[in-house]
Order: C-alpha cells, then sequence, then structure tokens
C-alpha cells in the first residue's frame, strides 16, 4: 500500500511541478480570465500518454512485486525503473 502511495505521489508532483509551463490564462478585452487554456502541445498527446502509462505500470507493478514479499536486486530495478 505504501508503493502504491509513493507511485500516486510521485505523480501528483510531477503534475503540480509542470502545470505551469502546461496552463496559461488568456485575456478577453484587456482582463485576465480565470479559467485556464491548455499551451499548445509540442509532443503528440498519443506519445506522451504511451510514456505515462508504461510508467505507471512499471511503478505500480514494482510496488506490487515488492510488497508480495519478494526482493528485487539492484539490476532488475534498474531494467525495469523508468
Amino acid at each position: 500500500m505504501a508503493g502504491t502511495f509513493l507511485t500516486f505521489a510521485q505523480f501528483l508532483y510531477v503534475t503540480l511541478q509542470t502545470a505551469s509551463s502546461q496552463l496559461h490564462f488568456p485575456s478577453q478585452g484587456g482582463k485576465p480570465t480565470w479559467i485556464p487554456r491548455i499551451r499548445k502541445r509540442e509532443v503528440p498527446m498519443g506519445r506522451w500518454l504511451v510514456q505515462v502509462v508504461l510508467f505507471l505500470a512499471v511503478s505500480l507493478s514494482e510496488s506490487l512485486v515488492t510488497s508480495k514479499g519478494f526482493e528485487l536486486i539492484c539490476s532488475e530495478q534498474l531494467c525495469f525503473w523508468p
């Protein structure tokens, strides 16, 4: 359970760190709107989504394996850790 929480905390941290560079608040008629808009992406959403899903799957599977009592040696963690 702690590994799953750690994975969630990592995703939350990365999301909060990158949100300011991905969102902008456009202005209408000289005054800013409070509804953020997403900036134009340089990387297509599909390619980005594949990376996120792979990172999540590897992190959660490693958490599951270690919570079941198995020990991963360092070389295995380096092979599967993104």
